[in-house]
């Protein structure tokens, strides 16, 4: 609700609330007592407006409160308990008229309530006047009620209220009807009851007057009969002539219905015919006397009581005739009872009222009648046509009324026609309707489908390279103009690419699906997701004020991809890396925003990933270095770039060399020497590494022989092998021309594989690795443990060797569990008649739990780092 219109309603509310108060307070006196209140018109017009909440508080406070504070007449309640029996039915029905509530009221709760107080507090002498009283009070409140419901129904309140805001303003045929059949039946009735009353008081009044100065006339004369002896002992209060002036009043009263009293000039009573009043109480009535007119009679009223109502006021006084007799010097009151006048009053009201309640039944039976056959045809022809062409487009049944006046069922036919020409128009148009639906379905799903492929990824769902290009293009904009800060998120998975070559690629579209849906599972209003290809992915957060508002979101992403993938009855542990780029202190533009998220994602990556990285300017130093790498990789092997290192193995048992590892180390020209970790992976990505490990395996063989050739300890030297060369066809072959090229003898020959080659085509690796044991050469399954396990592979292939990753020895003196852990697989392994070798010995107390459960070989810093070749002769010669 707007301000004009809430200011409106109060300006209304407070104008019936002070009228209200104004007419109930000052009530319109008609005659003898007979007054009008027009105060419930108001108070019903809050009802009808406002309901309860305005009308119930102004009730109490014009009538309830100075019935209890204020000493006020207990006939004021009954305006208190119409208020709240009228708001009370009007709140349940809704939309009823004022009339019938009130109706209701002043048919059943006014009469008894008014019953109730008079048998509470009885005025024996006017008992007479209940009937009178609950019929005029019954006529006041209905006439008020009509008054209030027409003003109501026929004056525009509730629009100047702006309750009905449809511009139209309608009134019901039935209220029309009833409102005219009420005026036919009250308002005659109070006109006539009016004119008819003021008649009647009006004859009464005549002819009293005449026989009240016919009355005094009688008296004078015959006090002019006495002597001047008797005035004067009258004068003098002679008990005598007193007594004469008694029988004297008795004479003319003894058949009449009025009373005399005599007053000398002091206005002292010297006589009455008053019955059982003292002469105190009479003296009152000539005291309090209206202003009066010489020979007229004049109404003498007791003093108002605020117990009693104006009408047992009247009953209580007298219509007075007052002649002064100068021979005397007395003054002569005729009194003549009012409730006289009003026993009159109330008969010829009460006849008026049978006769009118007779009428207004017949009114209401011929107006019942009408309705039946008029007003109730047209509701329900109103009703059925409601709607109508909504009805007809639903193809709804309709039910027409069925008349018998001709106009009404000519107008009812014209809307049958009507109707069924519609219904045809309506299946026709729905028809064509249901055509271009189906069109416009197959055009949107067409519009869709396009723009599905054209912004979206189809294995992900995500929005792709081009929708993030379009949405990023669109932020700078905004955020450039506004002040704003966003983060790019670049998102690479770890070791994705090893999981699309041992599982498929189908296995790998799998893996897509569920991390894509991990991500997206974070996304809100201020981040959005997409895919870039592979295993690439964004994050755009917007809404930042410093680059800690991210750290969160980072936290996020990593914790959710890292938790455990079940995939091909495999449980996978996919980690990722993050870099990011900060608008705009990274980047004011596409290119360099997306460059600088990429650096800083590799930065992450070369640091072992499952974190994120910031970019920082030093960073483009680094990625320079690496493109450097990628370009050096590729000349390494030709330019002899690349030397082995051997790390000794140890025998648990007698403490002398039993083996050695070959470790690739590559000597860059211009960065020195670089370690396998930062070369290796680059060599996986660049489709290298098999050359290289063929280039290990020969340069170890022929290392070997050489030594000994030379004389020195006969031990198998170890090399790692790497996934890829198992898919290699002619990897057998290159295993044997290398032997038969170097001439080592295969057992002396040990190739170290992870347990990753069995993710992919299992019976393909194993049949390899068959053919491999099959030439003489010992197969060990590095980093053991730590990978994808499987025990049925100790079972099944023909495996010499596990060795125990640096995990499980690192403080193996320090943790129960790696004790209990690294315990069972060495009794599992010598169980199996498997060699185990523990890597990464660094500290005697490590070594002696390893001793303790009888590991084979040791391996680590503890003994000796990787050495060139050169070195490794040094060492064999001082621990020989």
């Amino acid at each position: 609700m707007n301000t004009n219109n809430h200011n409106g309603r109060l300006i209304i509310a407070s104008i019936l609330i002070l009228l209200s108060i104004l007419f109930s307070l000052f009530n319109i006196s008609f005659i003898l007592g007979i007054t009008f209140n027009f105060g419930s018109i108001f108070l019903l017009l809050l009802i009808g407006l406002f309901g309860l909440r305005f009308a119930l508080p102004t009730v109490l406070f014009t009538y309830f409160i100075p019935i209890i504070f204020l000493n006020g007449s207990a006939y004021e309640i009954l305006p208190l308990l119409e208020v709240i029996t009228v708001g009370l039915i009007v709140k349940k029905l809704k939309g009823s008229s004022l009339f019938v509530p009130d109706l209701i009221f002043w048919l059943v709760f006014g009469p008894l309530a008014f019953l109730v107080y008079n048998q509470i507090s009885p005025e024996q002498d006017l008992l007479e006047a209940i009937p009178f009283s609950i019929a005029f009070m019954v006529t006041n409140g209905l006439f008020n009620a009509l008054i209030a419901d027409i003003m109501i129904t026929y004056f525009p309140l509730n629009r100047w209220l702006e309750k009905d805001s449809s511009g139209s303003y309608l009134v019901n045929l039935y209220k029309i009807l009833f409102h005219m059949v009420i005026i036919a039946v009250i308002v005659p009735f109070v006109i006539s009851g009016g004119v008819s009353t003021v008649n009647v008081y009006e004859r009464t009044r005549v002819s009293s007057e005449q026989l009240a100065k016919t009355s005094v006339g009688s008296i004078e004369s015959d006090l002019s009969k006495w002597s001047s002896e008797d005035i004067l002992h009258l004068k003098l209060n002679g008990v005598i002539h007193i007594g004469y002036l008694k029988d004297l009043i008795r004479k003319y009263t003894n058949e009449t219905n009025y009373h005399v009293v005599i007053t000398d000039k002091q206005q002292n009573i010297v006589t009455s015919n008053l019955p059982n009043k003292s002469s105190k109480e009479v003296s009152r009535f000539g005291r309090t006397s209206q202003t009066m007119e010489a020979g007229r009679l004049y109404e003498t009223l007791p003093p108002k009581n605020k117990h009693t109502t104006e009408l047992e006021r009247w009953a209580s006084g007298y219509l007075t005739y007052e002649k002064y007799n100068e021979l005397t010097g007395l003054t002569i009151f005729i009194l003549i009872p009012i409730y006289h006048f009003q026993e009159i009053i109330y008969e010829d009201f009460l006849n008026q009222f049978q006769f009118i309640l007779m009428f207004t039944g017949v009114f209401f039976i011929i107006a019942f009648v009408i309705n039946r056959l008029f007003v109730r045809t047209l509701s329900q022809l109103s009703e059925a046509t409601t709607g109508l062409p909504s009805k007809l487009e639903k193809m709804e049944s309709i039910n027409w009324p069925k008349t018998f006046i001709k106009e009404l069922k000519i107008v009812i036919d014209n809307f049958k026609d009507m109707s069924i020409n519609l219904k045809g128009m309506f299946q026709e148009v729905h028809t064509i309707n249901q055509k271009l639906e189906i069109q416009a379905r197959d055009l949107i799903k067409s519009e869709e489908e396009l723009y599905q492929f054209a912004y979206y990824d189809p294995l992900t769902k995500l929005p792709n390279r081009l929708h993030f290009q379009k949405f990023l293009a669109e932020l700078i904009k905004k955020s450039d103009r506004n002040k704003d800060m966003f983060a790019i998120l670049f998102l690479d998975l770890n070791r994705f690419k090893q999981v699309n070559d041992t599982l498929g690629h189908e296995a790998g579209d799998k893996l897509l699906q569920i991390i894509s849906n991990r991500i997206k599972s974070l996304e809100h209003d201020d981040m959005k997701v997409f895919r870039l290809g592979g295993d690439e992915f964004v994050a755009i957060i917007n809404g930042i004020t410093n680059v800690n508002d991210i750290s969160d979101t980072t936290n996020q992403i990593l914790q959710i991809i890292k938790a455990p993938i079940e995939l091909k009855d495999n449980t996978l542990y996919i980690g990722a890396s993050i870099g990011i780029s900060i608008f705009p202190d990274d980047g004011e533009d596409i290119g360099t925003l997306v460059k600088n998220a990429d650096m800083a994602m590799y930065s992450s990556k070369e640091e072992g990933g499952q974190q994120a990285r910031f970019f920082k300017k030093r960073m483009e130093e680094s990625f320079t270095e690496k493109m450097l790498l990628d370009h050096g990789l590729h000349e390494a092997l030709q330019d002899n770039q690349f030397e082995l290192y051997y790390q000794p193995k140890i025998n648990s048992s007698t403490g002398k060399i039993s083996g050695m590892e070959a470790l690739i180390r590559w000597n860059h020209p211009k960065f020195g020497t670089i370690s396998p970790a930062t070369f290796i992976p680059l060599a996986e990505d660049l489709g290298l590494i098999v050359d290289i490990d063929r280039w290990c395996i020969n340069q170890a063989c022929k290392q070997l022989k050489f030594w000994q050739d030379k004389g020195y300890a006969k031990v198998p030297v170890a090399v790692n092998l790497s996934a890829k060369n198992f898919h290699q066809t002619d990897l057998i072959k290159t295993l044997t021309d290398i032997l038969e090229k170097t001439g080592l003898e295969p057992q002396y020959l040990n190739l170290e594989i992870t347990e990753s080659i069995f993710i992919r085509e299992i019976d393909h690796v194993i049949e390899k690795i068959k053919q491999i044991h099959r030439l003489g050469i010992s197969i060990s399954i590095d980093d053991f443990g730590i990978g994808y396990s499987s025990l049925n592979h100790l079972l099944n292939l023909p495996i010499q060797e596990i060795k125990l990753d640096q995990f499980f020895v690192r403080d193996i003196n320090q943790n129960k569990r790696k004790e209990a852990i690294v315990k069972t697989i060495v009794l599992m392994a010598h169980e199996l008649n498997l060699n185990v070798v523990a890597e990464g010995v660094e500290t005697i107390e490590e070594l002696d739990t390893l001793r303790q459960f009888q590991c084979n070989e040791f391996q680590g810093y503890f003994f000796s780092k990787p050495l060139t070749a050169d070195k490794l002769i040094h060492y064999i010669k001082q621990h020989s």
